[in-house]
């Protein structure tokens, strides 16, 4: 299957998902990790269902909406890049904040 056929089948892979624009970034980097862990899903059958920041950690839960699929504790830490020049106009070096999954347990 193609990635536009899985698309339009509605099975998300992890590795072409940037993000869901309903979900703030530390939850897209939260459900992007049980995608990668468990496969390809569509795009309603995960649900996040806690998200929990302490400081620049997050505890995010994510629960399955179907039988069958599992509830997962995401715990997620945001880093700050060295002063870069982001774009191509960007006339000063600004930092960017990533979102990176430190752990991912399954309940």
């Amino acid at each position: 299957m193609t990635v536009v056929e899985g698309h339009l089948a509605d099975r998300i892979r992890a590795d072409h998902l940037r993000g869901y624009t309903d979900l703030v970034p530390s939850q897209q980097a939260a459900l992007s990790a049980v995608l990668r862990h468990a496969g390809p899903s569509g795009r309603h059958d995960y649900a996040i269902e806690g998200t929990v920041r302490e400081g620049d950690r997050w505890r995010i839960r994510v629960t399955g909406r179907l039988a069958g699929l599992s509830v997962f504790e995401a715990e997620v830490h945001a880093h700050r890049s060295p002063p870069l020049r982001l774009t191509c106009r960007g006339l000063s070096a600004a930092s960017a904040v990533s979102y990176e999954v430190v752990s991912l347990h399954v309940g």
